[in-house]
């Protein structure tokens, strides 16, 4: 047998392995977010919609699109940055007839943040089910968590032995079908809002901040500030273009992270914000960020509101943010 025979052979055997290994991954666990779900919601309501509640999942817990009096839908997205917000807005923004507003979540570290880097397992979907190309191209990280296997790599073999386990079912609630109490979780409603059922007490906030910070620092890029303001200010002049206003908040979080987080990175987001409404028309801004300062009821971690907190955020929004649009 010559040479290269030999190294084909033996090269068939782990790929063959590994080809298993992804088969019977899929086999258990979902092939993809329930992110293509949501956009299917969403263009079953698009032509109605007046309001677009977009950004990351701040805003995907915290408004609820039944509490602002106008037709609105939730297409925030868990981990969303600026480029795949401005990329999913340029997507939808000809075929959005009534759309007169887009509220967009943002936060301090929203201009040194690159989904792809620290939140990559969701990238693919957006590319498979929407055909918005990754922000940094189709690197080796792309495809690698492209594989199911390798995302759920950690509880695979565990869940491979146990015969009782079910495929985990992805589904979108109506709204009158949404758990209020109990049943503690995450559950997509048919206008788009995450519903967050829990609560945590002071000290489990008070270290949920401390990790949740952490990590966002780790990957926080001064290198890409640029970038991604140029991404935002893109986001404002198309929807501009279409007499559409941009509303831009800083969600309500827990004091805890609130107080946490660096002045540094507070006042060089201050700083973005200002040049951005001193430059661009129909666009304003408002800090709610330490809205629900001290009612740790209204919160379901260190920097997302549980579906009450929501409700009444939300009502509060639609009844003051919104008034009279």
């Amino acid at each position: 047998m010559s040479y290269w025979k030999k190294i084909l052979i033996f090269s068939l055997i782990p790929i063959t392995f590994l080809l298993v290994l992804e088969m019977t991954a899929r086999q258990i666990y979902p092939a993809h977010s329930d992110l293509p779900l949501k956009y299917a919601c969403f263009e079953k309501k698009a032509d109605e919609t007046v309001c677009l509640i977009t950004g990351h999942s701040h805003a995907e817990k915290g408004i609820d699109p039944s509490q602002l009096n106008i037709p609105s839908f939730n297409l925030a997205y868990s981990a969303q940055d600026l480029y795949y917000t401005r990329q999913t807005i340029k997507k939808y923004l000809p075929k959005l007839e009534k759309v007169k507003l887009i509220v967009l979540a943002i936060d301090p570290f929203i201009f040194r943040y690159d989904e792809q880097n620290s939140s990559p397992y969701f990238v693919k979907d957006y590319f498979f089910s929407l055909g918005i190309w990754p922000r940094r191209g189709f690197d080796f990280q792309f495809w690698l968590n492209a594989s199911v296997f390798w995302l759920n790599r950690g509880r695979f073999f565990n869940d491979l032995i146990d015969r009782d386990i079910e495929k985990k079912e992805i589904r979108v609630y109506k709204r009158e079908q949404a758990p209020t109490s109990g049943g503690e979780g995450q559950y997509l409603m048919d206008d788009g809002q995450r519903l967050a059922i829990g609560i945590m007490n002071a000290s489990e906030l008070k270290r949920d901040a401390e990790a949740t910070l952490k990590r966002i620092l780790q990957h926080s890029d001064r290198k890409i500030i640029s970038k991604n303001f140029s991404f935002l200010q893109q986001l404002i002049q198309s929807a501009s273009g279409k007499n559409i206003r941009v509303i831009m908040i800083y969600m309500p979080v827990c004091q805890y992270y609130n107080e946490m987080i660096p002045e540094e990175v507070r006042k060089e987001s201050d700083m973005l914000i200002k040049k951005l409404l001193a430059s661009e028309k129909n666009v304003e801004f408002y800090d709610f960020s330490d809205y629900f300062k001290g009612r740790n009821e209204y919160f379901f971690n260190a920097d997302h509101l549980n579906n009450q907190g929501a409700k009444v955020f939300s009502r509060m929004v639609g009844t003051t943010v919104l008034k009279n649009r």
